[in-house]
């Protein structure tokens, strides 16, 4: 089993077959035959630690940026992540400026500012690979997403990796540039979901050791519903109190931080339902909250 080191100090475990799926999409691109990858999946059930692991094996150039629903209206904040480094910025000198004038640019110096990019991207890869991977490319600027799109169409003849993760969604926020992914034929999903009872159990064991009694893992997997995030948060909170003589598999304020983190990513509906289910607790069903909350689909 791999084991690769991720944020935060935490393992990748439980998530060997999608490793495995990515690292060969690296190695193919590696390779000379360019591929894009988008890793789904709900809130919070490690789609950047995936992609972590995978950059820290690639023997590849790594370019990343991290999107944010704030910056969503602030034209190439994106691309201005990508391109700071100095490899890049040698072969497009002034690109860096010109992303600056965000907004300002024309459509003509747009197509340019695309191109100039994409020749910049596709020269640099052919001395060494390039990775680029983009957290939350749900919440990516518009402008960015057009020089991605530019270069994705690309790809395929270069030595050029690039891996978006996204949070999966039945309408996805940005549709044009996810049905333009689809179209391409070297284009594919990796999918995570929560964990299962298996996943919940290796990740606790991974945590405290093979002695866990079998009922303390079905508590875990019960109070987390196998999310990454609450089951991280709900070990932090067991570690404390292991630290402090207590013996107690309990949620505490990792826990709820971990919950709260979660929820507001999720976020205003989820944060609506969440607090009128809160305020009803024993008495909160699907069709009172429905009703409260004025949401059809909940």
């Amino acid at each position: 089993m791999y084991s690769g080191t991720c944020r935060e100090g935490y393992e990748l475990v439980a998530r060997e077959d999608e490793l495995g799926t990515l690292q060969r999409s690296l190695e193919q691109a590696s390779s000379g035959q360019g591929v894009v990858v988008t890793v789904t999946g709900p809130i919070a059930c490690g789609k950047t630690e995936l992609l972590d692991a995978a950059a820290a094996k690639a023997e590849a150039i790594i370019l990343r940026a991290v999107c944010a629903p704030e910056e969503r209206a602030m034209p190439y904040v994106m691309i201005g992540q990508l391109i700071d480094d100095p490899a890049l910025a040698h072969r497009a000198p002034g690109l860096a400026d010109r992303i600056a004038q965000g907004g300002q640019l024309s459509l003509r110096a747009e197509n340019r500012l695309r191109r100039d990019l994409t020749r910049a991207l596709l020269a640099l890869a052919v001395h060494r690979p390039v990775l680029i991977g983009v957290d939350d490319v749900h919440h990516a600027d518009t402008a960015s997403l057009n020089c991605l799109l530019h270069l994705a169409r690309r790809v395929r003849p270069a030595r050029i990796s690039m891996i978006f993760t996204e949070l999966r969604s039945l309408t996805p926020t940005q549709s044009r540039f996810k049905a333009e992914l689809l179209s391409l034929p070297y284009h594919h999903e990796i999918a995570l979901r929560p964990f299962g009872p298996e996943q919940s159990a290796e990740l606790a064991r991974a945590a405290f050791g093979p002695g866990l009694a079998e009922d303390v893992l079905a508590g875990l997997y019960k109070t987390t519903g196998g999310n990454l995030s609450l089951s991280r948060g709900l070990i932090s909170d067991v570690r404390e109190a292991r630290a402090n003589g207590e013996s107690a598999f309990e949620a505490g304020r990792a826990f709820r931080l971990a919950y709260l983190s979660s929820l507001y990513r999720c976020g205003p509906v989820a944060l609506r339902v969440a607090r009128v289910a809160a305020v009803l607790d024993p008495s909160a069903t699907t069709t009172l909250v429905r009703r409260l909350t004025n949401l059809r689909g909940c």
